[in-house]
Protein backbone atom coordinates (compact mmCIF):
# COMPACT_ATOMS: atom_id res chain seq x y z
CA UNK A 1 0.00 0.00 0.00
CA UNK A 2 1.38 3.42 -0.60
CA UNK A 3 2.33 5.65 2.20
CA UNK A 4 1.05 9.21 2.74
CA UNK A 5 1.39 12.50 5.20
CA UNK A 6 -0.81 14.36 6.96
CA UNK A 7 1.50 17.11 8.12
CA UNK A 8 0.05 19.69 10.66
CA UNK A 9 2.24 22.68 11.85
CA UNK A 10 0.38 25.01 14.51
CA UNK A 11 2.76 28.06 15.11
CA UNK A 12 0.85 29.02 17.69
CA UNK A 13 -2.44 26.74 19.81
CA UNK A 14 -4.61 29.40 20.76
CA UNK A 15 -6.95 27.14 21.90
CA UNK A 16 -5.72 23.96 23.66
CA UNK A 17 -9.31 22.11 24.84
CA UNK A 18 -10.51 22.90 21.32
CA UNK A 19 -7.16 21.00 19.90
CA UNK A 20 -7.87 18.38 22.78
CA UNK A 21 -11.18 17.68 21.68
CA UNK A 22 -10.42 17.17 17.92
CA UNK A 23 -7.56 14.88 18.89
CA UNK A 24 -9.47 12.75 20.93
CA UNK A 25 -11.80 11.37 17.77
CA UNK A 26 -8.89 11.57 15.39
CA UNK A 27 -6.27 9.70 17.36
CA UNK A 28 -7.93 5.99 17.14
CA UNK A 29 -9.15 6.91 13.58
CA UNK A 30 -5.30 7.44 12.39
CA UNK A 31 -4.15 4.52 13.88
CA UNK A 32 -6.89 2.26 12.79
CA UNK A 33 -5.66 2.80 9.63
CA UNK A 34 -1.39 2.13 10.09
CA UNK A 35 -0.93 6.08 10.68
CA UNK A 36 1.30 6.87 13.30
CA UNK A 37 1.50 10.76 15.43
CA UNK A 38 4.28 12.57 16.12
CA UNK A 39 5.04 15.26 18.39
CA UNK A 40 7.36 18.06 18.68
CA UNK A 41 7.26 21.30 20.28
CA UNK A 42 8.14 24.52 19.10
CA UNK A 43 11.60 25.97 20.19
CA UNK A 44 10.14 29.50 20.31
Amino acid sequence: MAKAFWVAAYREIYNAEKLAAYLEPATPTIKAAGGKIYFERPSC
